[in-house]
């Protein structure tokens, strides 16, 4: 159900009314500032390097990105979601706030160690990912400074302004260096290397951060601690694992089965979806503490979700040809085919942030979802294998819109049997 203006009215003003909830907004603007810009930054990147170095080569740079990523999810862990509310429960007790952090922090290197052996050993024995070591390279050194940054200190905190800033000038400092270094084709090798030396200096300025501005120290690390906080993540962990699956393999089979070209195509599309889908994660992660302290607050969140996906996805859809020919010098009239499926799947990522992400593991239902999204993503990581060499970009788009779809039923449902309750 999609409410209408009246609805989000009284959702705004029920925001502002107390400190606690004007927090909220606070949190939003401040996240928008710090994970907003890291995929707006891409999508006024796209069209200058697909300029540039042509849309073969950005697909290569897609593909780079979607091979990390797989990485990316085993690093990050779930620690945004069970750090972020461990924190906002305990953030009073500095000793407590201390060990979570010293702990997570210790998780995240090991984690990151054991990617990195894995990851160098696939580029070591394929040829065609060893042909594009450096940009692999890149895509990886990326994946662990963009994982080691603990925003979910600073959303359990409700301080996400510190580090807003800082993202900023960091992607200030990239956008310049990309416009000044990549002229050529064969410039775009550097790409990543160049994002990675950006996430890298908002990671050293946060620690500073933390250190100085907030007071939290390293405690002594214990290998209980460490498997405790695995533990604690784990159902989270095969919850966001488990969409990377068809997220990211859409990418990475057509990449292995097509021309770049075609991975072109589907990541410059698949850009200006995400970055709808990216604002309703931000809008979820800022709630998130909110919600926590009193689940109740969730079906006024609620209604503002699917109010807000709704509209977002109306736009996209609606909009589809004019977006691609003002973004995109290439393949306009495919980026735009691709768009008008991704908008519903825009809507549909809404809803399972609201009822997955958002409700379901703060009523200790996290295994529920992680069950759930596990077999989904699963399933769609076989209908891409087996469908998209036979039906190449459309098979892509159509798993990646079903399988949000599927998601979303699935947490209304579960959602509902659980509120019932």
């Amino acid at each position: 159900m999609v409410y209408g203006a009246v609805e989000l009215t009284q959702v705004v003003e029920m925001l502002i009314k107390e400190p606690a909830q004007r927090q909220v907004i606070s949190n939003i603007l401040s996240l928008f500032v710090l994970k907003g810009i890291d995929v707006l930054v891409p999508l006024l990147v796209a069209p200058f390097l697909i300029k540039v170095v042509g849309i073969e080569k950005f697909g290569l740079i897609a593909f780079s990105l979607a091979f990390a990523a797989y990485f990316s999810a085993a690093i990050n862990y779930g620690f945004n979601i069970t750090a972020s509310r461990d924190i906002a429960r305990c953030r009073h007790d500095a000793n407590q706030v201390a060990w979570i952090y010293s702990h997570i922090l210790a998780s995240v290197v090991i984690l990151s160690f054991g990617c990195a052996l894995a990851a160098a050993g696939v580029v070591y024995f394929f040829p065609r990912l060893y042909e594009e070591s450096w940009l692999f390279f890149g895509a990886f050194t990326l994946v662990i400074m963009q994982s080691a940054l603990p925003v979910w200190l600073f959303i359990g905190y409700e301080k996400m302004a510190f580090i807003g800033g800082l993202s900023a000038a960091s992607k200030v400092l990239y956008i310049g260096s990309l416009f000044l270094l990549i002229r050529t084709e064969q410039d775009y090798v550097y790409v990543n290397i160049i994002n990675a030396v950006s996430a890298a200096v908002v990671l050293v300025a946060a620690l500073f951060l933390i250190r100085y501005s907030f007071g939290v120290r390293f405690v002594s690390i214990t290998l209980s601690g460490v498997i405790t906080s695995l533990k604690g993540g784990w159902s989270v962990f095969v919850m966001q694992l488990s969409p990377v699956l068809y997220n990211n393999s859409s990418v990475f089979v057509l990449g292995a089965t097509f021309p770049p070209s075609v991975v072109g195509v589907y990541s410059a599309a698949m850009r200006v979806a995400e970055v709808a889908t990216t604002g309703g994660r931000l809008l979820a992660n800022a709630f998130l503490p909110y919600i926590a302290v009193d689940i109740d607050r969730h079906e006024a969140f609620s209604k503002f979700m699917i109010f807000v996906g709704g509209m977002v996805g109306g736009v996209i859809f609606v909009f589809s040809s004019a977006i691609a020919e003002l973004l995109f010098s290439e393949g306009e009239e495919l980026i735009s085919y691709c768009l008008k499926w991704f908008s519903f799947g825009v809507f549909f990522a809404f809803l399972y942030l609201t009822y997955s992400q958002n409700y379901l593991p703060l009523v200790s239902k996290e295994r529920v979802v992680a069950k759930m999204t596990f077999v989904v993503s699963v399933l769609g990581l076989l209908l891409l294998v087996i469908f998209i060499p036979l039906f190449g970009l459309t098979a892509a788009v159509s798993v990646f819109v079903i399988s949000r779809f599927v998601l979303a039923i699935l947490s209304v449902t579960f959602y509902v049997k659980s509120h019932a309750k």
